[in-house]
C-alpha cells in the first residue's frame, strides 16, 4: 500500500510538469505568466539539469555539461564545454568540489564575468569531511534542504533575467519546492517500516551520508573510505569492511550507477555469507527513457530499493 501511494504521488508530480529542454518542467501556478526570457542556463550534472529545467520550464534553454551515468568526481570537460559555461547566462553547479574536473573551468567562468551559482551554498556549513575539507558535496540526498536551495536558484534566475519579475521566478521555484517535499514525505513513510536494527548502509564510496542522516540510518562503511569516488582502497580496509558486515548482520551493500559494481561484489564474497549487491542511482540520474532519469524518480528508486533490501 505504502508503495502505491509512492506510485501515486510521481504519477501526481509528472502531471504538473510541462515538457522543455529535453527534460519535464514545472506548470505555472494557475494564472501565472511565464517569463518571457531568452535565458541560457548551464548545469554541471544530470541530477542539477533536471531541478534547473523544473523551475525555468520553457522559459530558457538548459544545457548539461555532464552527461548522465558520468561521475562528477572523474570527469574533464571539452573545449566546448568550457565554452558552454563562459557563455551562459547562468551556471547552476553543485559546489563543495565535487565537479572535480571543472572547478579550474567554473573558476574561469567567472573570472570572465559569468555568474556561477553553487547550489551547495544554500546549505547549513559542515565540518571538514573526506578530501573534500569542506563537506560532503552529495547534497541532493538531502531533500528538505534542497527544496530550500530550490528557492535561492530562484533568486538567482530573477537576478539574471530582466524580462520576467522576482515574483515570477519565486513561484516557479515554490512549486517545484513543494513537489520535492512532498516527494521526502513519501520517501519518509516508506523507509519508516525497516527495523532500527537494520538501517544500515554500505556503498562503494560516502555517496549516502546525508541520506543517513536525514532518514535515521547509520553508514557503518564504504569499500572507498572517502566521500570522492576517486580515491583508492586498499585490501585491509576491504577486510575489515567485509568483517563488519559479518559482525553486524548488514544482509545488502549498496553499489554505485557511476561505478563498476565489482568491487561491491568483491566486498560481498569477502564477507562470507549471502550479502545481496543492490544497484543505486547515486552521482547521475539514469539515461532518458529510463527507470530513475528525474531527480524525483531517482530519490523514490532509491527508497525502495533501499527498503525493499534491508526490511
Amino acid at each position: 500500500m505504502i508503495v502505491r501511494a509512492l506510485l501515486s504521488v510521481a504519477v501526481a508530480v509528472v502531471a504538473l510538469a510541462a515538457t522543455g529542454c529535453g527534460t519535464r518542467g514545472q506548470d505555472l501556478a494557475a494564472g501565472q505568466q511565464p517569463p518571457s526570457s531568452g535565458l541560457h542556463v548551464v548545469a554541471t550534472t544530470s541530477i542539477l539539469g533536471d531541478i534547473v529545467t523544473n523551475v525555468v520550464g520553457d522559459a530558457a534553454t538548459v544545457e548539461v555539461v555532464l552527461p548522465a551515468g558520468t561521475d562528477p568526481h572523474d570527469f574533464s570537460p571539452s573545449a566546448s564545454q568550457v565554452a558552454m559555461l563562459t557563455e551562459a547566462d547562468l551556471v547552476v553547479a553543485n559546489g563543495l568540489h565535487l565537479e572535480e574536473g571543472l572547478i579550474d573551468a567554473l573558476d574561469s567562468a567567472q573570472a570572465d564575468g559569468g555568474r556561477v551559482f553553487e547550489m551547495a551554498s544554500a546549505f547549513p556549513p559542515q565540518p571538514a569531511a573526506g578530501d573534500h575539507g569542506a563537506g560532503d558535496p552529495h547534497i541532493w540526498f538531502d531533500p528538505p534542504q534542497m527544496a530550500e536551495a530550490v528557492l535561492a536558484l530562484g533568486e538567482e534566475l530573477a537576478a539574471v533575467d530582466d524580462a520576467a519579475s522576482a515574483e515570477q521566478w519565486r513561484q516557479r521555484a515554490g512549486a517545484y519546492h513543494d513537489a520535492i517535499l512532498a516527494t521526502d514525505a513519501d520517501i519518509v513513510e516508506l523507509l519508516g517500516g525497516i527495523p532500527e536494527a537494520d538501517r544500515t548502509l554500505v556503498t562503494n564510496h560516502h555517496t549516502l551520508d546525508r541520506f543517513a542522516e536525514r532518514y535515521g540510518f547509520e553508514v557503518v562503511g564504504a569499500a572507498i573510505p572517502s566521500t570522492s569516488s576517486t580515491a583508492q582502497s586498499s585490501a585491509a580496509e576491504l577486510a575489515e569492511l567485509a568483517e563488519v558486515i559479518r559482525q553486524q548482520d548488514v544482509p545488502a551493500v549498496f553499489s554505485e550507477n557511476v561505478s563498476d559494481d565489482s568491487l561491491m561484489r568483491t566486498l560481498a564474497a569477502e564477507a562470507g555469507r549471502d550479502v545481496a549487491v543492490v544497484p543505486m542511482l547515486t552521482d547521475s540520474l539514469a539515461p532518458q527513457g529510463e527507470e530513475g532519469d528525474t531527480y524525483l524518480s531517482m530519490l523514490q528508486i532509491n527508497a525502495r530499493r533501499i527498503a525493499e533490501a534491508l526490511s
